[in-house]
């Protein structure tokens, strides 16, 4: 059965973590389909800045300013060329002394929207090292109704009726704290539509739920 690519981004160090310069900094790019299609990065819409390697590597070795930018990957498929949610890398002065438990700037750029075709698939995921749980908030009332005690969303077979604000929340005060400080970009509202592809947000540790032009040519 053929299956159009999904994506899968992942950054180390995790995502959320102040990236300065000079700092060893490795993207990696999964695409799951079948046929099984090689991912290939953009950076900006044109060649990345560093070779990527054949398992879908961007390594810095010691990444600089300029290597700050909109990054996407994309995959060719049998059905089409298929890209990714994109994801902005925002690389800080080294003279920075003191910084944040998160880059709440990276974060807040990363928008609250992710878009996925009816009967498609959504994966979210709260920051590395934050404490919550994923919950809904009911229309009119503004409640916060629970749908698991994990870190990690999947929602399969998605329907019009699974459309929302969903959020990210802590259990305790401490974390409640940390969280409330970027608590807008744990906010993040699905888009059910009835186009034929989906935006497809990371796999777990990841938070990356970007505005971005998933297109489809065939």
């Amino acid at each position: 059965m053929e299956n159009t690519p999904s994506f899968a981004i992942s950054r180390e160090p995790g995502f959320g973590f102040p990236i300065r310069e000079g700092m060893p900094v490795s993207l990696k790019c999964d695409v799951d389909s079948n046929p099984k299609a090689k991912p290939i990065w953009q950076k900006d819409d044109a060649d990345p800045p560093v070779q990527q390697t054949p398992e879908g590597f961007l390594n810095f070795t010691e990444i600089r300013r300029e290597h700050s930018g909109w990054y996407k990957c994309i995959a060719r498929h049998m059905l089409g060329r298929f890209s990714s949610i994109g994801y902005f890398l925002n690389v800080h002065d080294m003279e920075v002394t003191q910084e944040p438990d998160f880059d709440i700037g990276e974060l807040s750029s990363t928008g609250r929207q992710v878009e996925v075709s009816l009967g498609g698939a959504v994966q979210l995921a709260c920051p590395p090292g934050t404490t919550g749980c994923w919950t809904r908030v009911e229309a009119g009332t503004g409640r916060l109704e629970p749908i698991g005690a994990s870190q990690e969303l999947r929602l399969d077979n998605v329907l019009y009726q699974e459309g929302g604000e969903y959020r990210c929340v802590s259990p305790s005060k401490e974390s409640i704290k940390r969280l409330d400080a970027i608590r807008n970009a744990l906010s993040v509202q699905v888009v059910v539509t009835d186009k034929d592809f989906m935006h497809f947000a990371g796999r777990a540790n990841e938070f990356q739920l970007l505005k971005s032009g998933a297109d489809k040519f065939t």
